[in-house]
């Protein structure tokens, strides 16, 4: 029996100055600290860069990154935390994030820069511009994930778009060696796309959804750095692009890890096109010879005391509190770009039949 008693969204506000309006932006946590870069509006690029206390807002000061040219002032773009080897610290294990590619909505020119970022706890992050040849071309709305531990650990990057079009290739990151690999050419492995979400799960990435040049797809994939993509004999029950996917595994014992899926823009099979409020949880079945999922659409539910995220697309979201949690940051409505934080709680939680969900305060 599968129980999921309560799934709360509480909204989080700042008594000190907050992010500004903007979709597109790229988010991580790193030691229970949310980080968001750039973004962008409608009408102008954002770049600037805030970290999250768990009570306040706090601007970044990233002067390596902002020069003669503001490589911060970028939409789809990705931050994903790693941790590497410092060989000028006695070789000690240090956390870090990578920020790689996006676009300027302005010159809409895509970058392949990739940055590190460093000293994460002081208000003055230091930068550091990552060269190695060899790498991905520049793109944005693709997908990043850091898989593998110590010295196999890579930095994994895959699709997105630029200006030929929809992209298909990846590419892993050695930061050790400082040195690309391309993933190798298979008979089965996704089609090029943008805009999907793409996950770490245990050992493997999952890749969600996304926009192909002719349609959302309901395609189920999962990537090992050893065994290459494999694609699930299941289809996902949505369609959906510019959504979020997060793994987070609900505290309190017995717990298993899971998937929460929220927003972006969904579309029937007659294609009608809509802004879902909803979350859908899913529940990984690793015993099986095939990877599966198990999907459980929760509605939006504000009756009462009860909070939950408007609807919204072009989102960030990523885990926090241990992967306990996840949390919501902005995006764009049908109307205007929105600057919420929120974060988002499983309770109660026992895995195997049927789920009953309510909203919580």
């Amino acid at each position: 029996m599968v129980t999921v008693v309560s799934a709360v969204f509480k909204q989080c506000k700042s008594s000190k100055a907050q992010p500004g309006i903007r979709g597109g932006a790229a988010m991580c946590s790193v030691n229970d600290k949310v980080y968001v870069f750039g973004g962008a509006t409608r009408s102008d690029m954002v770049g600037d860069a805030f970290r999250w206390d768990g009570k306040n807002w706090l601007r970044l000061d990233l002067g390596d990154m902002v020069g003669e040219r503001n490589n911060l002032g970028l939409s789809g773009m990705s931050a994903t935390p790693y941790t590497y080897i410092d060989e000028d610290d006695d070789n000690k294990e240090k956390d870090c994030i990578v920020i790689f590619g996006g676009q300027d909505c302005e010159t809409s020119r895509q970058s392949a820069l990739m940055w590190r970022l460093t000293e994460l706890h002081i208000d003055q992050v230091r930068a550091k511009q990552l060269h190695a040849i060899g790498g991905p071309l520049p793109r944005n709305s693709h997908g990043a994930v850091s898989l593998g531990e110590g010295e196999g650990r890579r930095l994994m990057i895959w699709g997105g778009a630029n200006d030929s079009g929809h992209l298909d290739d990846g590419f892993l990151y050695d930061m050790g060696k400082n040195a690309w690999e391309k993933l190798k050419a298979a008979d089965e492995m996704p089609c090029a796309r943008e805009m999907f979400s793409l996950t770490r799960f245990a050992d493997k990435a999952i890749l969600i959804g996304g926009k192909t040049e002719k349609e959302v797809p309901t395609d189920l994939w999962t990537y090992h750095v050893e065994e290459g993509w494999a694609k699930s004999e299941q289809q996902i029950p949505f369609r959906r692009m510019s959504h979020t996917c997060t793994a987070i595994t609900p505290a309190g014992e017995n717990q298993k890890p899971m998937l929460v899926v929220f927003g972006g823009v969904e579309f029937s099979e007659d294609g009608n096109m809509g802004f879902p409020d909803g979350i859908y949880i899913g529940t990984v079945d690793e015993d099986k010879e095939k990877f599966s999922i198990g999907w459980t659409a929760v509605e939006g539910q504000t009756t009462g005391k009860a909070q939950w995220a408007s609807t919204r697309f072009g989102h960030s979201s990523c885990s926090y509190n241990n992967a306990s949690t996840m949390m919501i940051f902005g995006g764009s409505s049908p109307a205007s770009e929105l600057n919420d934080l929120w974060k988002v709680e499983l309770e109660n939680m026992t895995l195997g039949g049927e789920i009953s969900i309510a909203a919580g305060n």
